[in-house]
């Protein structure tokens, strides 16, 4: 039988690459073998020989053994892709690896990963009313009055919040214990009214969540106006901030493929103080170019809630989180009470104890009993200080005054070129 043989022929293992060329030599094929192993005995061979054809089947030679008197063996292995080159062309097959064509989004475990990671850290791209107060003369104080609408837009007898800046707040406060803002009263009557009891709640906002153009210069409290301060209504109970964050990539993700940007090969986390730090899921974030994050603030009871959504979204959209957190500071109000009715009832009780020791004759005990009266009435006219709201934390919110982050980390794939160290620190 004729053998075509090849010599110095080189492939790649997954090739359908066919030799051209060849020589030709009468061989007989070794007793007992496989087709797809078959052993040829051949008269003399080249030791360069290392590839042949026979029956129109390619083979590989594997091993040339010699046997006796000039007589070799070829021990040859079955080379089916290229020995079926013409019906693999024409057939759909699925290509676990190409060495050009690719697909990026399919992951690709066989090369390792390396334990050194780099770290990215992304400011947001865009942020709604600037950055986090530092202290409190800094951010706003929305205070929770009872006026009437003509200063504040809400009907007489119900609850309007107003916004302050931390100097007008000052003013505010200063302008409530102004004598000359309350020339209708008598200063015994101060004990009964006291205008902070027109104040329903204080509280502090790290940043203004609720703007609004139109400024007041006059709060009408109780009875009476006090002017020198500035103060503007929220448009709304509600107040939103808006943050969005651009998605950085993994750095080999372009040369080595998309699905890098995907677990374990990269992490994301959002650090939002007060929030706390928020880790996103890392396919679903592989496939957007930015994050957005809305902060929504209730001015009433000062509580915030956190959304993060990947961008474009649609309806399908899982969020990424979403926080709950007490933003709005408390701010402890101090109030003067008195009893005026329970004042008259004993005043009264008193004066009616003088007269009726006047008419049994004792006029000692009516001495007594006038002078008792007077330090009843003054004792139940004697301010009692009673607390409203409590203070919450400003340690969480200005130990925290700084801009949300994006933080990146990314762990890189193993090069080419890169050669492996053992435990015991071979190479």
């Amino acid at each position: 039988m004729i053998l075509t043989i090849y010599k110095n022929f080189s492939k790649r293992q997954n090739s359908t690459k066919q030799p051209t060329g060849g020589t030709q030599h009468d061989v007989y094929l070794k007793d007992a073998c496989s087709i797809l192993h078959p052993v040829f005995l051949i008269d003399g061979v080249d030791t360069s020989d290392n590839y042949c054809q026979w029956e129109g089947r390619y083979y590989f030679i594997d091993d040339i053994v010699l046997n006796n008197r000039n007589i070799y063996e070829l021990h040859c292995t079955f080379d089916p892709l290229a020995s079926w080159k013409s019906a693999i062309g024409s057939s759909t097959q699925y290509v676990l690896r190409s060495a050009s064509a690719y697909d990026g989004d399919v992951v690709d475990m066989f090369y390792p990963m390396k334990k050194d990671c780099t770290f990215e850290t992304t400011a947001p791209t865009t942020q709604d009313g600037g950055g986090w107060a530092a202290n409190i003369n800094s951010g706003i104080y929305v205070v929770g009055v009872i006026s009437d609408g003509a200063t504040t837009g809400i009907n007489q007898g119900a609850v309007s919040y107003i916004i302050m800046s931390g100097s007008d707040f000052k003013t505010f406060a200063s302008q409530l214990f102004t004598e000359a803002n309350w020339t209708d009263f008598q200063s015994a009557d101060r004990y009964s009214f006291n205008p902070i009891q027109y104040i329903a709640s204080v509280m502090w906002f790290p940043k203004n969540f609720f703007g609004r153009s139109q400024v007041f210069t006059s709060l009408k409290i109780g009875w009476q106006s006090i002017s020198g301060l500035s103060y503007v209504l929220p448009s709304s109970a509600v107040g939103e901030n808006t943050y969005t964050f651009n998605v950085s990539r993994h750095p080999q993700a372009a040369a080595r493929g998309a699905y890098l940007n995907c677990a374990p090969y990269s992490q994301y986390r959002i650090v939002f103080p007060p929030f706390g730090d928020m880790d996103l899921d890392p396919d679903v974030v592989a496939d957007v170019s930015t994050i957005t994050v809305k902060l929504k603030v209730d001015l009433m009871t000062g509580n915030a809630t956190l959304i993060g959504r990947a961008e474009p979204s649609t309806g399908d959209t899982p969020e990424l989180f979403r926080r709950d957190v007490q933003l709005g500071v408390s701010v402890r109000l101090s109030q003067i009470a008195a009893d005026r009715i329970g004042a008259a009832a004993g005043a009264v009780g008193t004066v009616g104890g003088v007269i009726g020791n006047i008419l049994t004759g004792n006029i000692g005990g009516a001495i007594t009993g006038a002078v008792s009266g007077i330090a009843s009435a003054y004792q139940s006219m004697f301010p009692s200080v009673s607390n409203l709201g409590s203070n919450d934390s400003l340690a969480a919110i200005l130990g925290s005054a700084v801009d949300p982050i994006l933080n990146s980390r990314f762990y890189p794939l193993r090069a080419c070129g890169d050669r492996y160290r053992g435990p015991s620190g071979g190479t």
